[in-house]
């Protein structure tokens, strides 16, 4: 497995470029240093609540079906 390099927002001047043209080559960016561990936290507890929400409109069977046709 390759491990992706990643960007450092908080002391690469030119990250948001960097990112860009990761994501045009690669697909995808890794980018160290946007969220603090409280944001994190905040958007982690989020989308356990999002989830929960989905899975309550859907049925839990649907939802996995989507899950696992990923």
């Amino acid at each position: 497995m390759v491990v992706p390099t990643k960007i450092d927002s908080t002391s690469d001047a030119g990250w948001v470029e960097a990112a860009v043209a990761r994501m045009q080559t690669e697909g995808f960016a890794v980018i160290a240093g946007m969220l603090t561990a409280e944001l994190a936290g905040t958007y982690s507890d989020a989308i356990f609540r999002v989830r929960e929400k989905t899975i309550e409109a859907v049925g839990l069977e649907r939802f996995e079906q989507v899950i696992a046709a990923g």
